[in-house]
């Protein structure tokens, strides 16, 4: 489905963005669960819960998240558009801990 497409597209992206003598991380990759680090430092945790049809990510380190969610957010619009025929519909909500 959708989470399995979109953690697809963002092993793509990582593969693709990440300098050539970098260590890569290894993706952890569950069912409903996935974590990789998409840039440098930017590690995104990935939870899809399938009764709600939502997907939760969250970001180890803060100063990453607004790069890690402008690459999640053009990867459901790229799947959106080459997949789904733009019949996809979904909504972003930003929560920021207290104290981060």
């Amino acid at each position: 489905g959708v989470f399995q497409r979109l953690l697809c597209l963002l092993m793509t992206y990582k593969q693709m963005h990440s300098p050539a003598d970098s260590v890569n991380s290894k993706p952890n990759l569950y069912s409903n669960f996935g974590s990789i680090e998409i840039d440098p430092g930017c590690v995104v945790h990935l939870h899809e819960d399938i009764g709600s049809s939502t997907i939760t990510a969250h970001f180890e380190n803060l100063e990453y998240a607004p790069t890690g969610l402008a690459v999640i957010r053009s990867k459901i619009e790229k799947m959106n558009l080459d997949v789904m025929f733009k019949s996809l519909k979904w909504d972003v909500y930003v929560e920021t801990l207290v104290g981060s």
